[in-house]
């Protein structure tokens, strides 16, 4: 629904825009002119990453990672110009020191009168860096600018299993070996005798990598169990486990993975859970800053589900605010930060997208793995259970979960009024 920055660029600079050089004062004029177009057209907005965890599949940094602000200016004037839209950034505020990064932000607002959305969460090696952004994101919309923060309504993190993306093991050559086999072959040959003491011993040698070594993070590696749960608790990590049991952690975690033949999964949050609580998430959820988002439904989908974040906000923090709240928070909120003013509440003359909900039997299953994409591609997916029907314009489209056929939805160009 945004106009990516990194496919902009690379239209516009073609192979400089991969390698990360400088826009040029021609190739800014053009953006700014692609985006006014793009906006007039019925983009919601503009979005763009400055965070090095985003690459490539073959590993490079995307785009746009070190784009100039002189090029996000003139891409935001464009945003102005085009009459509408929002801007969405995400970066990775990894310093002691955010001010440069959000000055650079209300300097965007600034220029162009658009408002601002960015990701933010508790990073774990600063898990306190969230509060000064807050402040920094209040003082902003105090001095008349709209920018708010995008927040999760738990922890942040992925998926680990036989079936998904990555799992404890993915980095040792054993099990690289074997990783093409189909899951009950796999797992059959996971079960030989000699298998697990030779992945054992491989494990902490190739975990070199930052994606190795935090898949032997086992003091953040969790036994979700079925039903999930995202708030586990120390107790539920792998090194617990392992503790108590008076065993090897990386054993523990073979087993675990091997348990429900070979479809269990793990669950290890990079972000929001650095106590082991999710009592900062409620913090968030709680400032007039911030709106619920930031969730992964349609993407990393080999090693991330957010889509039960909905349900998940609907029941676990019901301990903690009043469930209307909850709604509103998700629905006529999320709808006026992106410029949807014709839903988002129930009344006369807005449009009938309705959820019927019983309150009392709202839940989410384990995610499970569906092979349905091109060339035989995984995604994840997860049900929830507690709503009696989906109403999108007044038409019924999902009946106790499941779907009645009906196809009402029509494409949405642009803001509404």
């Amino acid at each position: 629904a945004y106009l990516p920055h990194a496919a902009l660029r690379v239209y516009v600079m073609g192979e400089r825009a991969s390698r990360l050089e400088m826009a040029t004062d021609e190739d800014a004029a053009r953006m700014r002119e692609l985006t006014r177009e793009a906006m007039k057209a019925g983009a919601m907005g503009f979005s763009t990453s400055r965070s090095i965890n985003h690459k490539t599949v073959k590993g490079a940094h995307t785009p746009s990672l070190k784009a100039s602000e002189a090029e996000l200016t003139a891409i935001a004037m464009g945003v102005k110009e085009g009459g509408r839209g929002i801007l969405q950034m995400i970066t990775d505020f990894d310093g002691e020191d955010v001010e440069p990064e959000f000055a650079l932000m209300r300097r965007l607002v600034q220029a162009s009168g658009r408002p601002l959305t960015f990701s933010l969460m508790q990073k774990h090696k600063n898990p306190s860096g969230w509060k000064r952004i807050l402040e920094l994101t209040r003082e902003a919309n105090d001095a008349g600018m709209k920018i708010n923060a995008q927040v999760a309504p738990r922890g942040v993190g992925v998926v680990l299993g036989l079936q998904a993306s990555r799992n404890v093991f993915t980095e040792c050559p054993s099990y690289q070996a074997i990783h093409h086999l189909p899951l009950r072959d796999r797992v059959a040959r996971l079960q030989e005798p000699g298998m697990k003491e030779k992945l054992l011993r491989e494990l902490f040698e190739h975990a070199t990598s930052p994606l190795g070594q935090r898949l032997v993070e086992f003091t953040n590696i969790f036994d979700v169990g079925n039903p999930p749960t995202y708030d586990p608790g120390p107790e539920r990590s792998v090194a617990s486990i392992a503790a108590r049991q008076g065993r090897d952690a990386a054993d523990v975690a073979y087993d675990l993975q091997l348990r429900d033949g070979g479809y269990s999964m793990l669950y290890s949050p990079f972000a929001n859970y650095a106590a082991r609580t999710l009592d900062v998430c409620g913090d968030m959820l709680a400032d007039p800053n911030t709106v619920v988002g930031l969730g992964d439904g349609g993407a990393h989908v080999g090693i991330v589900c957010d889509a039960s974040f909905q349900t998940f906000t609907l029941t676990h923090w019901r301990k903690r605010f009043d469930l209307a709240w909850l709604v509103k928070r998700q629905t006529s909120d999320t709808a006026r930060t992106v410029g949807l003013y014709d839903r988002g509440v129930i009344a006369p003359g807005m449009k009938a997208d309705l959820n019927v909900i019983d309150a009392h039997s709202l839940g989410i299953a384990l995610p499970h793995m569906q092979f349905d994409l091109p060339a035989g591609g995984r995604r994840m997916l997860q049900r929830a259970q507690g709503y009696d029907a989906t109403i999108v314009s007044g038409a019924p489209v999902y009946r106790y979960g499941e779907p009645t056929g009906a196809l009402p939805g029509r494409l949405v160009r642009g803001p509404q009024q």
